[in-house]
């Protein structure tokens, strides 16, 4: 499917880089300085940074009630991150009090290798206690991140946001790679005749945060997997030839939906040509930022972000 499941990661900590990573390795280190509110550039008096493998319990409560539970929303956090208890490629930045020893504030870490075996790491989930916050503490986190990451010969990294200006002094650069917007079907194209199967989507592909439930939709020729909103249905992601899923999609869907696609994906020509209009709209925008060598990273499925 466009936009399947996250692969394992290579290691390739042997590998030796010239030339261009050199330059960004050194302003790596230029703006984790600039951004270290402590000398280290991990803790800042009176808290305390920590990295641990998988997300701990505590972590995950406050994530709940940072990005779901105070927004109306979420089904369980284990149905939208099933993978949050793992304890490999998945870590966790973590920072308490120190003289109580509360965590405030965290950020996860999921590891990933692309198709060219160049490793990235998806951010995401940065949150801090609403008691904590305007005290630096997501500088500290993004600083901790950053040196983890160069620590784990990371190649680049990857999150997903609506407010960029914050992430840019963090040396992160939107790339343009994803498209999304409103598809609103052509009223004067002939119905569709495909027949179809609905069925609720495994578990363990997990639900976007405003998602409420996944559902996958099955032709003889085609599959789509689409997120259920409050607001309508997204189409996430799909398998089989661009024809026989715009069948499907016109067979399945209303008249109005959502789509999350590679800007360069086919089946924006494909929903052009038979009249349907695609409206682009302004959503969480990607930014990068590379560690090492600039590598091109492939698209993420909204179904696999963090």
């Amino acid at each position: 499917m466009v936009g399947g499941p996250i692969g394992a990661i290579a290691d390739d900590e042997g590998s030796n880089h010239t030339g261009p990573g050199m330059e960004i390795r050194a302003i790596n280190d230029k703006i984790i300085n600039a951004n270290s509110e402590a000398p280290s550039g991990i803790s800042q008096p009176g808290f305390d940074s920590n990295v641990v493998a998988g997300v701990p319990l505590v972590a995950q409560a406050l994530i709940w009630n940072v990005f779901f539970a105070s927004r109306g929303r979420g089904v369980d956090i284990h149905t939208h991150f099933p993978w949050i208890d793992q304890g490999r490629n998945v870590h966790c930045i973590i920072v308490t009090e120190r003289d109580r020893g509360e965590l405030i504030a965290t950020l996860v870490l999921r590891e990933a290798v692309s198709d060219k075996t160049e490793r990235y790491a998806m951010i995401g989930m940065v949150c801090v206690h609403k008691l904590w916050r305007c005290q630096g503490l997501s500088v500290q986190l993004m600083a901790t991140a950053l040196s983890f990451a160069i620590e784990q010969h990371i190649d680049s990294l990857l999150l997903w946001t609506r407010q960029p200006s914050i992430y840019r002094r963090h040396g992160f650069l939107p790339d343009n790679r994803d498209g999304f917007g409103r598809v609103a079907l052509n009223p004067l194209c002939p119905p569709s005749r495909v027949t179809f199967a609905r069925r609720r989507a495994e578990k363990a592909r997990g639900l976007p945060p405003f998602g409420r439930e996944l559902i996958r939709f099955e032709s003889a020729a085609a599959e789509v997997l689409v997120v259920e909103t409050a607001k309508g249905v997204t189409l996430a992601e799909w398998r089989g030839s661009m024809r026989a899923v715009i069948d499907l999609a016109e067979a399945a869907l209303p008249a109005t939906w959502s789509l999350n696609a590679p800007t360069e994906a086919p089946i924006f020509e494909e929903l052009s040509k038979r009249g349907h209009l695609y409206t682009p709209l302004s959503g969480a925008t990607r930014m990068v930022r590379h560690l090492d060598k600039p590598v091109d990273l492939p698209f993420i499925s909204v179904l696999d972000r963090i």
